[in-house]
């Protein structure tokens, strides 16, 4: 199921970053159902797609809206080697206009069973001048939300701390875009 990207979708693997963009960038999943074409935001997708694809229905495409905004995108991973799939990942999307954050996203993976938006990040910048010590706040109020399950990649207490790190790291490249 994961060899395409709407079978990527549907896993959300808490490993593969597709599923962590769409998220940050407002994707609706499009479904052809025995009543028509239903259109989900993948968020909303993510927590009922057990119940949607029961229903039954089909996975036909993914949406992503282009934004008139001037809006940065970044990805940071940290994984075992570079070739090796990621243990934590963070996506940030943040669209700046006379250096003040206008929209914020924030999701992060491999610290939750699937794909984790951040909206009390989010709105730490909302609205703000992004500034480095901004930044760093505003990721550090990540660590008490994260609960992640430790593996041998990685335990629990390393995860989170990453989890801070790479959201840091994510906030600040999408805010420089």
């Amino acid at each position: 199921n994961r060899a395409t990207v709407g079978g990527a979708a549907v896993v959300a693997a808490d490993d593969d970053p597709l599923p962590a963009a769409l998220l940050a960038c407002d994707a609706e999943v499009i479904l052809a159902t025995q009543a028509g074409e239903q259109v989900v935001p993948y968020a909303e997708f993510l927590d009922q797609r057990a119940a949607l694809l029961a229903a039954p229905a089909i996975v036909t495409g993914l949406r992503v809206a282009v934004t008139g905004d001037a809006t940065g995108y970044a990805l940071e991973t940290v994984a075992r080697t570079p070739a090796d799939a990621p243990i934590v990942l963070a996506v940030a999307a943040l669209a700046v206009q006379a250096g003040r954050c206008t929209h914020a996203r924030l999701v992060m993976d491999g610290v939750a069973p699937m794909p984790l938006r951040v909206p009390l990040v989010e709105a730490a910048l909302t609205g703000q001048s992004l500034t480095p010590d901004l930044i760093a706040d505003a990721a550090a109020q990540l660590a008490p939300l994260v609960h992640p399950a430790g593996d041998f990649r990685g335990s629990s207490e390393y995860r989170r701390e990453m989890a801070v790190v790479l959201a840091r790291r994510a906030l600040s490249q999408a805010g420089r875009s």
